[in-house]
């Protein structure tokens, strides 16, 4: 590990001989809208600026699905419609970025859902917990749907995107898809808790939808990356949903 004063202005020499450089680091909240553009715009602009200056063929900036809103479905026709300042920081950090490529600096703009595993995924690990100390949960009755990322499989992406020479726009994600039966079935694998889905009336999430809908766009509602969309690396990806949920387990 190489610790230097300024994280977007490293000195020369620490990203020398280097041919990628990838970029993990944003304010993933919303804090003072300066605050973040400072640290999720200006910040990468220079980080980019500075590996062009020395040489490095490649940036593979860790973007958001946050940039599309609240779409229950994220395809080709899909617009972009940030709803909060978080995620107008990183669409505008996108399009400072993209604005750097050239012919010999090549810009990747990895856009990925909720990442999870050892030491991530804050807000999954206190649903589990919840869930796993209710012993119950309550559910719609048609199953949600939505995609995530085991940090492996972020890694994967990644070294494919290295590999393969891809820039714009890309998409990962976990083959399968989240849902409150698949967590169900890994509590009961990883830690032999068993929790109840009680599925209840439409009215009560319309309830939810309409006094909490930041809770409930973040518990009920589908956001799935089209999977033809995703990037499919040619081993596949390591990590399964139902084996990395383990890593999010009380």
């Amino acid at each position: 590990m190489v610790v230097v004063k300024d994280y977007f202005s490293p000195p020369d020499d620490v990203l020398a001989g280097a041919s990628a450089i990838v970029n993990f680091a944003g304010i993933p909240d919303d804090r003072p809208e300066a605050e973040l553009f400072a640290v999720n715009v200006r910040g990468p602009e220079r980080l980019a600026q500075k590996a062009r200056a020395c040489g490095i063929k490649h940036m593979v900036q860790i973007s958001s699905l946050h940039i599309y809103g609240a779409p229950t479905r994220v395809d080709r026709s899909t617009k972009e419609a940030p709803l909060s300042t978080y995620a107008r920081s990183k669409l505008a950090g996108d399009v400072a970025l993209s604005a750097l490529q050239t012919a010999d600096f090549r810009i990747t703009l990895l856009r990925m859902p909720m990442h999870y595993g050892p030491d991530a995924g804050k807000k999954l690990r206190m649903l589990v917990g919840l869930a796993a100390r209710l012993g119950w949960f309550p559910v719609p009755k048609t199953p949600v749907r939505r995609s995530m990322v085991h940090l492996d499989n972020l890694a994967t992406a990644i070294l494919t995107v290295l590999r393969r020479g891809l820039d714009g726009v890309q998409f990962v994600a976990d083959p399968e898809l989240f849902g409150y039966e698949v967590l169900r079935d890994a509590l009961r694998l990883h830690t032999g808790r068993t929790i109840r889905l009680i599925r209840l009336p439409d009215v009560f999430f319309l309830l939810i939808r309409v006094f909490a809908n930041g809770a409930y766009r973040r518990l009920y509602q589908d956001n799935v990356i089209a999977p033809e969309l995703v990037l499919q690396p040619e081993s596949g990806y390591p990590v399964t949903l139902v084996a990395g949920l383990k890593d999010v387990m009380p």
